[in-house]
């Protein structure tokens, strides 16, 4: 955390910062659809020796050896399920694709690497979309409890942004990208945003509890991408070392 705090006061300051650290600082950013991750991720990844990356678009190679470690797993989830849970298991495939890049990127070049919807995202999504037809299943148990335990041990702290759910809304309507709940009522809106912070605050209880992981939370209803970036990096700066 220290070698943080010398990433965000340069940030702030415009200055460079100096090669102190050893690894990098890895924070994941969460919150509802229209929070202002990735928009927040954008301005980070514009920062010296920042690095943005999340569980999509990763290298074929990643995604390749995850899968086919994922096998037995997979063969349990499904004789367990009596179903073929493809979306679940791809989900599943991404985030162990993700921690095999981290391992390869967290380079001394890299000062801080920004999660956009990284393991807390993917094991809110599996619990939000699969928590009934997973439930059940002592594989994706024993995977939960593994991927907890190893990402733990990874993310140094999680972001988490959230605004009310009219300014939610708003936005998720108003941006040209699509999503699924964008022609929905206000009513429906909301409850999708609140079964994902259901899932979030679950998930990352269970992050912080195994090994001093930090959370912070920022309130994400500025405007402006820039101002909330900002607020991010001089909330950062207030964690303890």
């Amino acid at each position: 955390m220290s070698d943080l705090k010398y990433l965000i006061w340069s940030a702030l300051r415009g200055t460079s910062l100096p090669q102190v650290a050893t690894h990098p600082v890895i924070v994941e950013l969460v919150g509802p659809a229209g929070a202002g991750k990735s928009a927040v991720a954008d301005v980070l990844r514009g920062r010296e020796h920042v690095l943005r990356v999340s569980i999509w678009g990763l290298q074929l190679r990643f995604v390749s050896w995850s899968a086919v470690t994922l096998l037995p797993t997979f063969l349990a989830l499904c004789l367990g399920t009596h179903s073929v849970p493809w979306e679940e298991m791809k989900q599943m495939i991404r985030l162990g694709a993700l921690r095999r890049f981290l391992a390869r990127a967290a380079t001394p070049r890299q000062r801080l690497i920004v999660l956009d919807e990284g393991p807390v995202f993917a094991l809110s999504w599996l619990q939000v979309f699969g928590g009934e037809r997973l439930a059940g299943s002592a594989a994706y148990q024993r995977w939960v409890r593994r991927t907890l335990a190893a990402w733990a041990g990874v993310l140094d702290v999680i972001v988490r942004l959230d605004a009310p759910d009219p300014v939610l809304a708003q936005r998720i309507r108003s941006r040209e990208k699509p999503h699924m709940v964008k022609h929905l009522s206000d009513q429906e809106i909301a409850a999708f945003a609140a079964r994902f912070r259901a899932a979030f605050a679950a998930v990352i209880a269970a992050v912080t509890s195994l090994n001093g992981t930090q959370q912070l939370t920022v309130s994400a209803e500025l405007a402006h991408p820039e101002d909330l970036a900002a607020r991010v990096l001089q909330g950062l700066a207030t964690l303890p070392t």
